[in-house]
């Protein structure tokens, strides 16, 4: 029986280690100017609204009841139409077509389980506006807007500017 644990914790850690175990998104940086002005929280356009979406958060780490930031990678949908898809540490950010929308995501190149709950969010996104939403795992895989703590993380040298890998111009301008 010892063997076995033995042999399944030495798994475990060359998995954990080697991979990681967790698949990420290529992503698709953002050129330097582009994520200068975006850091500098810039405002669009007035045709146009401006969306910054953040790798979120879940419950639990220290201390107890306090939200931590989650690991996952995550596909970002506007609309039912897959746009790109954010990893930890990135900040997706794009401009779109002001109106009603519908926001969701779920993890990375999987497709929800039957027993997955995806929270969508649907906003009427006023013309020059700037919105700010993140992944979050809160409330099944969420997409929440609200309380972001924004010139901290996007003024973060760490954070990477991303942007969509496929929007289509009915969403994205």
């Amino acid at each position: 029986m010892r063997r076995i644990w033995v042999l399944a914790a030495t798994a475990a850690l060359l998995c954990l280690g080697l991979t990681g175990c967790i698949p990420r998104a290529t992503p698709v940086l953002a050129t330097p100017e582009y994520s200068q002005m975006v850091r500098a929280l810039a405002k669009p356009p007035a045709d146009r609204a401006r969306l910054y979406i953040f790798s979120g958060n879940e419950w639990g780490g220290y201390p107890i009841y306090s939200f931590r930031p989650h690991y996952i990678s995550g596909d970002v949908f506007i609309d039912d139409v897959k746009i790109g898809s954010v990893n930890p540490g990135e900040v997706m950010v794009m401009d779109i077509v002001p109106g009603n929308h519908v926001f969701r995501w779920q993890e990375f190149n999987r497709t929800p389980g039957w027993l997955a709950t995806i929270t969508p969010l649907q906003l009427n996104v006023a013309e020059g506006t700037v919105l700010f939403l993140s992944t979050n795992l809160t409330k099944g895989a969420a997409m929440e807007g609200g309380v972001i703590d924004v010139t901290k993380v996007v003024m973060a040298r760490d954070v990477r500017v991303v942007r969509p890998s496929s929007c289509p111009p009915t969403i994205c301008l």
